[in-house]
């Protein structure tokens, strides 16, 4: 079969000044879709969104401390990639309602969110995946690294921002009693394995005036527990547990921390202090 002949000034006529889809294109053409995004791509054309944008998107606000913020909750909870030439796709998975709320919370007022609660009934993994389409401004969510950028750990107020984030992922407030102990305890634990950032994170604190031990192993990996779940990597610890110490962190990660669960584990952890 002989090699289709395609002019390029002509699929940039109908491509890019007519709006035309590729699949349209190639109809008018005579050839595949894949010849024509092959041709278009040699010319130098970007391919278009390949769907339209049906809801109106806003920039992202450029406040340091909730870019920080979405950074932190990025690398902890969040899968980000770019769609097209004109979306940031951000993506999540969750079994709890205060997860979808924080999302919806965190993304709404700057494009359109969808979640699939609707679907669940006969589904047999009952989690409820979430996306929010937002427009370039939010690039700065694309890398995922097991690093605090030196912005973040150069300036106090994004630090404290950017570890709210991660601790509205990955962290949780304990409250428990210890036998002997007359009133109940209280830490803050984060586990992940960003061994990297957790140590980061910790001596951030620590130069902050706020005691913890260093992050370390917890859970190494190839460890199955009693309910048959296999950790496939090392998995890490930062823990905060001295009264005083998580009275200093509460105060400053406060104007931060977002999911309601979070919130409300800390203020009972609190309370155990007093």
């Amino acid at each position: 079969m002989a090699a289709v002949r395609l002019d390029v000034a002509e699929l940039v006529r109908l491509y890019v000044d007519q709006r035309l889809s590729l699949g349209a294109v190639a109809v008018l053409v005579g050839c595949s879709p894949s010849v024509v995004r092959r041709r278009l791509a040699a010319a130098g054309i970007a391919r278009r969104e390949p769907f339209a944008v049906r809801y109106t998107r806003h920039d992202f606000s450029g406040r340091l401390t909730e870019k920080a913020y979405l950074i932190g909750f990025r690398i902890g909870d969040l899968h980000v990639s770019r769609r097209g030439d004109v979306t940031i796709l951000i993506k999540c998975t969750t079994t709890r309602q205060e997860q979808i709320d924080l999302f919806r919370e965190l993304f709404e007022g700057y494009g359109h969110v969808y979640t699939d609660e609707a679907h669940l009934a006969g589904r047999a993994r009952q989690s409820i995946a979430m996306e929010a389409r937002l427009n370039l401004t939010f690039e700065f969510l694309l890398p995922k690294q097991d690093a605090v950028p030196d912005w973040i750990l150069a300036s106090d107020e994004p630090f404290f921002a950017f570890l709210a984030g991660y601790i509205d992922a990955e962290g949780y407030f304990r409250t428990y009693y210890k036998r002997g102990q007359p009133k109940p305890l209280a830490w803050l634990e984060i586990r992940s394995y960003d061994s990297v950032l957790l140590t980061q994170l910790g001596e951030g604190l620590v130069a902050r005036g706020i005691a913890c031990a260093p992050a370390r192993l917890r859970v190494v990996a190839g460890y199955t527990n009693r309910s048959g779940v296999r950790s496939n990597r090392d998995l890490w610890g930062l823990g905060v547990h001295r009264k005083d110490s998580l009275k200093q962190l509460a105060a400053r990660i406060d104007p931060y921390l977002r999911h309601s669960r979070r919130r409300r584990d800390m203020n009972r952890a609190l309370s155990t202090t007093c």
